[in-house]
């Protein structure tokens, strides 16, 4: 795991409505990831394994988030990722 992931993973504390998080399991006859609530755990900073989830609504199914897509390979996706936390700290 590299800073990059866990500076990225470090965020979902900030987008959570709870803290959970539904870890991903593939399904090959889907042929996709699925994120069931048999997969969820409490969220820590522990980057998970496999893809994840943040769930985003609270109990009253409130949600505040603010959601951004990082899936831009090598120094490219490492200057996106920085310029994101930089606007998020500020």
């Amino acid at each position: 795991m590299t800073a990059d992931q866990q500076a990225a993973w470090l965020l979902a504390w900030s987008i959570a409505g709870r803290s959970r998080v539904r870890v991903g399991r593939w399904d090959g006859r889907r042929d996709k990831w699925e994120y069931s609530t048999r997969d969820e755990r409490d969220l820590t900073d522990e980057v998970p394994g496999k893809p994840a989830a943040a769930l985003l609504y609270n109990s009253h199914g409130m949600c505040r988030t603010f959601v951004v897509d990082v899936d831009v390979p090598g120094t490219a996706g490492r200057q996106v990722l920085h310029q994101i936390v930089a606007l998020l700290e500020r």
